[in-house]
């Protein structure tokens, strides 16, 4: 793995517990994914 890919874990940790930053999911994009994690794609 390299320094970047590292890092870049280490940014996308950080916004996905940051209390502050209200990303939730909208209905529609809960639902997209929902939709996907039922679709033969996924093994």
């Amino acid at each position: 793995m390299s320094l970047w890919q590292i890092g870049e874990v280490f940014e996308g940790y950080a916004r996905a517990n940051d209390p502050n930053a209200g990303n939730e999911l909208s209905p529609a994009e809960a639902n997209d994914l929902w939709q996907w994690l039922q679709s033969d794609t996924v093994h």
